[in-house]
């Protein structure tokens, strides 16, 4: 708390509209110029049958009082617009000002022609209307005092010290009435020398600002002596300057009886600290929360709290807060320092029951440990920077989420990791998105194209693109290399038998096949395919080899041996006779197989033809191969069917664009295969990502990507959702508990505070009730029954 100054401050000139703004408020000074107040309902020409029923305490109407007709619409109008008179000072300042004046006194002032009017007996009521209809009744308080403004001027004129008790007691009697009569004759005796004194017994309903004229004294009693008091809030709120803390106050969390934030928190520990502080709190940040938290921890230190609001509804709002923590009674709301007080609204506080143990007070705090750090962890896991990208999960959360806005919304399932994604800071991020964008813009894929045959081909140049587009013509269509292949075949073995193939690759294998039966014949006579082989193949084989079938005789295997060497032609014999006739047979069952009927084999005498016409598609199948070997199709033509080979050179042929645009995008493609990213750009041409959806979608792929990578933590990567909830569902009701210990800690304290005051009281508490029951007159000096509570209540009595 700052230190006090030796030197008051001077009174600024604030004082001046804190003056007028008292002198304004519930309208013009009705105590003493009543004449003046045009909210008025006069009675004085009602009926006595009316008066009588007033004065006696009764409850009248207004059609009781006044009865006939063009005079009561008349007081039935003056009232409708007098109750939205005070109704409107209550709730905008609190305070209550309708009162039944009865009696006015007016006197000479030397030096004034006006003179003032001031009504003698004030009794709270209250107009409430009569519906249907425009009639009211007038509630009237027991409670009657004399005018404290009369009582006030008296003092100051005549140096005459009235007991306004004593005088209203001279109209009481037995019961609720009340003659005024006596407390006139009374109080004209006692001011015979005030000059030109008039009593009349005028009566009148009301607005009267009560207390008014005593605040305005307080204010002009430090207008005066030109000093301020000795108070810090006082002199900072006039002077305007704030007040410095000195130190960072020690957190009085654990002491809390209510949920608030960090900010309100943080003025409860400065009110704590004992600092003196000034909140602007707006409609809606929960003031009405911070005010209540800041009654129960000042009480629960042991202070009183003197709570004051200019309108009623703050104040209902701190009661309301209270008594959601069970700590309304801590709050006695004085609604009107001019009015009795229920004696039940004191008594009925901190009702007699044993104060609790506490025992249990620190158990919530145990049950919320374990929840606290799983909870804590989390969020620490959530937030934390994950280095080398320098983002949380939280951060990934958020960006997923935006990104799932957009239209149309990223939905790649890539995922990058380990060195791959490692090797992407932020900033590789935003140049992968400019690398890719720009791929895509140059139609490395197409959107709306459902065929890409050129995708992944390995085109550098467009002399590149030339040649492999001439290599396609020449293969395509009717004319071309491949149905010339199959018409030249068909011509040069069609007095043997047409060879059967299912792709360009059969054919390179038949005319293998077919150089390999030349050599054969060079070896052999036309006969060897006509004889069966499989005894020559038993006799001629090693020793050793096992036998298929009967084993052979000496000389049955040297008669065959005989027949085998007939088969050969005149010249130098193989080397390895057995192997030789077992190529015989195998190319025997292969020609089978690749006429579809039998015979011998033979050559044809235009063999060279067809060689040639194979060698052609074979140039133009491998170098078309090659460039599509990365494409999703492959680049094995040659095993191809023809059906679908004819469709595919097809799709390139027509596809010419697309081959154009490899070279433009080629080196960017093998950068990012290099750098692992080929399965991104594989699913991007796959889904015809359009160029403006690329950036978004590689973001995303990114975000996911850390976000599975940072999910490793088990702080957050083994945590589920039903792990959250228990923990969450744990420590709020652990919290719960443990603000209702703190408050049940004060309760129990408060409570035992309220009956030893009240235990010590008892002899005074016995006399005011005499005096309230009007068995006893009210001596100076007893307290009210408002001292008495506060005197026993833990919090001073909030005021208007």
């Amino acid at each position: 708390m700052t230190e006090q100054p030796t030197t008051p401050a001077p009174v600024p000139a604030a004082l001046t509209p804190l003056r007028r703004e008292l002198s304004e408020l519930g309208g013009p000074n009705t105590l003493i110029w009543p004449a003046r107040d045009p909210h008025v309902v006069d009675l004085s020409s009602a009926h006595p049958g009316g008066v009588a029923m007033l004065l006696s305490g009764r409850d009248a109407r207004l059609s009781d009082l006044v009865r006939e007709p063009g005079a009561l619409l008349r007081a039935q109008r003056a009232a409708g617009t007098l109750s939205e008179h005070v109704d409107a000072i209550e709730e905008e300042h609190g305070v209550r000002t309708c009162f039944l004046a009865m009696g006015t006194a007016s006197w000479d002032i030397p030096g004034q022609e006006e003179r003032p009017i001031a009504p003698i007996l004030l009794r709270r009521a209250a107009l409430r209307r009569l519906r249907p209809g425009p009639d009211f009744a007038l509630d009237l308080a027991d409670r009657v005092e004399l005018n404290p403004a009369l009582v006030t001027y008296l003092r100051g004129a005549l140096h005459l010290d009235l007991d306004g008790d004593e005088l209203v007691a001279l109209g009481r009697g037995d019961g609720p009435g009340f003659n005024p009569t006596p407390v006139y004759e009374a109080l004209e005796a006692r001011c015979a020398d005030l000059p030109g004194l008039h009593i009349t017994p005028r009566i009148v309903i009301g607005s009267f600002p009560y207390g008014k004229a005593e605040a305005l004294a307080d204010v002009s009693a430090l207008a005066d002596s030109g000093r301020l008091p000795r108070t810090d809030p006082l002199r900072a709120l006039l002077t305007g300057r704030p007040i410095t803390a000195q130190r960072e106050p020690v957190s009085t969390a654990d002491t809390a009886v209510s949920d608030v934030t960090a900010d309100q928190q943080a003025v409860l520990d400065r009110v704590a600290a004992g600092e003196s502080l000034f909140v602007d709190a707006p409609p809606g940040t929960g003031a009405a929360r911070l005010v209540a938290a800041t009654i129960a921890a000042a009480t629960a230190r042991g202070r009183n709290v003197l709570l004051l609001s200019e309108k009623v509804a703050p104040i209902r709002g701190v009661h309301a807060e209270l008594e959601l923590s069970g700590l309304s009674d801590l709050l006695l709301h004085v609604s009107d320092p001019a009015a009795e007080v229920d004696p039940a609204v004191i008594t009925a506080r901190w009702p007699a029951r044993p104060p609790e143990g506490e025992g249990h007070f620190a158990a919530p705090g145990r049950r919320a440990a374990e929840a606290a750090r799983l909870l804590e962890g989390h969020t620490e896991a959530t937030h934390t920077k994950r280095e080398p990208w320098g983002v949380s999960i939280a951060d990934a959360h958020d960006a997923m989420v935006t990104l799932g806005t957009r239209r149309p919304a990223p939905r790649s399932r890539v995922r990058l990791t380990g060195p791959v994604l490692e090797a992407i800071d932020p900033a590789a991020r935003d140049a992968l998105v400019t690398q890719m964008t720009g791929v895509a813009s140059r139609r490395a894929w197409r959107a709306g194209r459902q065929e890409q045959p050129w995708a992944g081909a390995r085109l550098h140049t467009q002399d590149d693109v030339d040649d492999v587009l001439a290599a396609v013509e020449r293969l395509r269509g009717s004319e071309g290399s491949l149905a010339r292949l199959r018409s030249t075949l068909r011509e040069v073995f069609a007095d043997i038998a047409e060879p059967r193939a299912a792709c360009p690759a059969d054919y390179g294998r038949f005319l293998s096949g077919i150089e390999e039966i030349r050599d054969t014949l060079e070896v052999f006579r036309p006969e060897v395919f006509d004889t069966p082989l499989d005894d020559l193949l038993a006799a001629t084989a090693p020793a050793g080899t096992p036998a298929h079938g009967e084993s052979l005789g000496v000389f049955e295997r040297y008669r065959l041996r005989r027949q085998a060497g007939r088969l050969l032609r005149p010249g130098r014999p193989p080397t390895d006779l057995h192997a030789a006739l077992a190529l015989a047979a195998t190319q025997r069952r292969s020609w089978s197989r690749l006429t579809g009927g039998g015979g011998r084999p033979r050559i044809p005498t235009d063999i060279d033809r067809a060689h040639g016409a194979y060698e052609r598609v074979y140039a133009d199948l491998t170098h078309v191969g090659a460039v599509l070997g990365d494409t999703p199709s492959g680049g094995r033509l040659l095993d191809t069917p023809w059906d679908e080979l004819d469709r595919r050179l097809d799709d390139l042929a027509k596809d010419a664009a697309g081959a154009r645009a490899v070279p433009d995008v080629i080196d960017d493609l093998d950068d990012l295969r290099a750098r692992g990213l080929g399965e991104l750009v594989d699913d991007f041409a796959a889904r015809r990502v359009e160029p403006a959806a690329v950036g978004d979608e590689v973001r995303f792929v990114w975000w996911a990507s850390v976000l599975a990578e940072a999910s490793r933590d088990d702080r957050y990567g083994t945590v589920t959702g039903r792990h959250l909830d228990e923990a969450l569902r744990t420590f709020v009701e652990a919290d719960r508990a443990s603000l209702g210990a703190n408050a049940a800690r004060i309760v129990a304290r408060q409570r035992e505070h309220f009956h030893r005051v009240g235990r010590g009281m008892r002899s005074v508490a016995r006399q005011v009730a005499e005096a309230e029951a009007g068995r006893l007159p009210r001596p100076r000096g007893m307290p009210s029954p408002i001292a008495g509570a506060d005197c026993c209540g833990p919090s001073r009595p909030p005021g208007p």
